[in-house]
């Protein structure tokens, strides 16, 4: 492993060449099934460049292996692809403006960031990075962030950087993160095509990175995306998101003390931050010692983190605990307003009620509910009580998945078509008391 070679270069003397890069991995079988992880790992910083799971079948083990190959030969080229050079000189104004925004804390809203990336730009119209960054923030802007808005004109607008930037360097990876954002939030194949193409460009870029970790834990492949998480924290140590990321993930496959661990060093650094992940964590364990020490942290420093739900998570973990009925039935009226107003029920109102027994009522609702908008552009489910992250936890959303017809909503999510037609699964897949694969299978096919 990776952990002992180390201590071997260490203590062993130095070849005349040394390796770059070694490619470590690990192969489990189950029946007819094999499950082969890669990691491609940079020998000097000890993080992982590239990673990847295959879960196929052995009817043709050969053509796996072709497979396995190919991928890690694209991953070598892209970590070996000479850099494009900036051309001409760039106003020192500008580059910090770019750096301002680029590397902003938390504290600062997103509006603070867009304008210093639209200060740089304009001062630096030759400036790559400056256009692919402006690229990146006006996409998240238009799909986000931009309230009551038309989104069309700021598609345009973002787009207008996208080919800007493209224009200077067409190996800019931030450019393909911003076609991604601007894609349905359904296209999850599409999505990740696009990330994995910003990635061969810039391995070490922790937006990419980061948008890869989301990619993934939406489809439910929480363990693979832990993995570009963790570089994403390691290259940005800064990045308060990724931090926080790596306790959710570790809390969504159920190492809770590990992730309450990771999120307890997060609120170290970040007062006030990630109560929103901790705290539903804290009630599917049953952790009442760290919900009463969250809700004391909550009080010294703010129930309401930044871009969170801090106050929410704290009343539903409540709720759990004290089996409070009356949270359910203001639950479910919420979301039956929801599905009378705007046509769907969010689905966080889904996990809540079937959290606290009323999994009946939250596959009704899912029933009568539209998710149509997924697959048109311009919708951003990640907020706006569609968290689609818990949806395959099972330490999160257990009723919902033992439950048979989890597959009819996760089709109608886009989420069926995704695993079946990549073969790539979620993490549940061999976790439900019914065949997964079949059923997806069979709904794919319809």
């Amino acid at each position: 492993g990776l952990a002992a070679w180390q201590r071997g270069r260490i203590l062993a003397p130095r070849p005349h060449r040394e390796a770059t890069h070694i490619l470590d991995g690990s192969v489990r079988k189950s029946g007819a099934r094999v499950r082969i992880s890669a990691e491609l790992v940079d020998c000097v910083s000890g993080g992982g460049v590239w990673s990847d799971r295959f879960d196929r079948e052995l009817s043709d083990v050969f053509t796996l292996q072709d497979e396995i190959a190919g991928a890690v030969a694209d991953a070598l080229k892209a970590v070996f692809a000479p850099a494009v050079r900036q051309v001409g000189s760039i106003a020192p104004q500008a580059f910090e403006l770019y750096l301002r925004s680029r590397n902003a804390p938390p504290s600062m809203s997103r509006d603070e960031r867009l304008d210093l990336a639209e200060r740089a730009a304009a001062l630096a119209p030759d400036m790559a990075a400056a256009w692919g960054w402006l690229a990146h923030l006006r996409a998240k802007h238009a799909v986000a962030e931009r309230g009551d808005a038309p989104f069309e004109p700021l598609r345009v607008k973002a787009m207008e950087a996208v080919d800007r930037a493209m224009t200077l360097d067409p190996h800019m990876g931030p450019v393909r993160i911003a076609i991604s954002e601007l894609e349905p939030f359904a296209a999850y194949a599409r999505r990740e095509a696009l990330i994995d193409e910003a990635l061969a460009f810039a391995p070490s870029d922790s937006v990419a990175l980061m948008e890869k970790s989301v990619l993934l834990s939406t489809v439910g492949r929480f363990a693979d995306a832990l993995v570009p998480t963790r570089m994403a924290a390691t290259v940005d140590p800064e990045l308060a998101s990724a931090h926080g990321r790596c306790g959710i993930l570790q809390l969504f496959v159920g190492k809770w003390r590990e992730g309450h661990a990771e999120l307890d060093a997060m609120r170290a650094r970040w007062p006030g931050y990630g109560l929103n992940l901790a705290a539903p964590g804290a009630a599917h364990e049953g952790n009442w010692a760290k919900l009463d020490e969250l809700i004391q942290h909550a009080a010294e420093h703010g129930a309401q983190p930044p871009g969170g739900l801090g106050a929410t998570s704290l009343m539903f973990a409540q709720a759990v605990r004290a089996g409070d009925m009356g949270f359910a039935n203001l639950v479910q009226g919420v979301a039956e307003a929801e599905v009378a107003g705007r046509g769907a029920a969010s689905l966080e109102k889904l996990y809540a009620l079937a959290t606290l027994g009323r999994v009946d009522l939250a596959y009704d609702l899912a029933e009568r509910s539209s998710y149509a908008a997924m697959f048109e552009p311009g919708t951003f489910y990640m907020a706006g009580g569609h968290n689609i992250d818990f949806l395959c936890s099972t330490s999160h959303n257990r009723p919902m998945i033992d439950d048979p017809r989890f597959m009819r909503l996760c089709a109608r999510l886009g989420l069926v078509d995704y695993w079946v037609g990549r073969d790539r699964w979620p993490d549940c897949v061999d976790e439900t008391p019914y065949d997964f694969r079949a059923a997806a299978k069979r709904l794919a096919t319809a």
